[in-house]
Parts: structure tokens; C-alpha cells; sequence
């Protein structure tokens, strides 16, 4: 198992973002493709995708939950991400979700 994996199953690993995964976070959160799927600002920019990264490692700090980017254990191909992100946390409630690279 890669050292960094928190989880794994037969084909992933997942990892907590770090500040050193600003070109994956590019690579996911600054394509359109992905997007306009999941943020009615459509294609983010730069700073914007930063931002978001930023959020989740502040998240993953603050809760121990992130939507935590997933690899490919084959290859280390960056997939996406997926997790837990609080949505009403005095009721212990989570929002479950993922965002995929376009070409997965």
C-alpha cells in the first residue's frame, strides 16, 4: 500500500490533499468538463481552484473528512475525488460525493 493511502480498495488508493496537489486540483477543478457539473461558476480559474483545494485540506483539518483524491493502484493515475463533507453538523450529518476527472 502507498504510504500515503488512507483507504484503499482492489483498483484505488485515497489520499488527503496536500498543498503540493495544486496541478491535480488543476487537472480536475479547472476543467470545465468536470465543473459545470458541480459549481454554477462553470470553468474556475487558477485561484478559484486553489481556493477549493485549500477548503478541503481546512475541512479535512477540521472534521478528519475531505473528498479525498483517488489514484489508479495500477499506475498512480490521478482518477478524482470522493468523501465526506459536512452538511449539518450539529445533526451529524454528511454529504456524500465525487467528482471524476473527464477522461474517467
Amino acid at each position: 500500500m502507498h504510504p500515503l493511502y488512507i483507504l484503499r480498495t482492489q483498483r484505488l488508493g485515497f489520499r488527503p490533499w496536500t498543498t503540493d496537489d495544486l496541478s491535480l486540483a488543476l487537472g480536475l477543478w479547472g476543467d470545465p468538463k468536470v465543473t459545470e457539473l458541480i459549481d454554477a461558476r462553470g470553468k474556475l480559474s487558477k485561484e478559484q481552484v486553489c481556493e477549493r483545494l485549500m477548503r478541503e485540506i481546512a475541512t479535512m483539518e477540521a472534521h478528519s473528512i475531505q473528498y479525498w483524491p483517488i489514484f489508479l493502484l495500477a499506475d498512480g493515475q490521478h482518477v478524482g475525488c470522493c468523501g465526506l463533507r459536512p452538511y449539518d453538523l450539529p445533526k451529524r450529518i454528511y454529504e456524500l460525493g465525487a467528482h471524476l476527472c473527464s477522461k474517467h
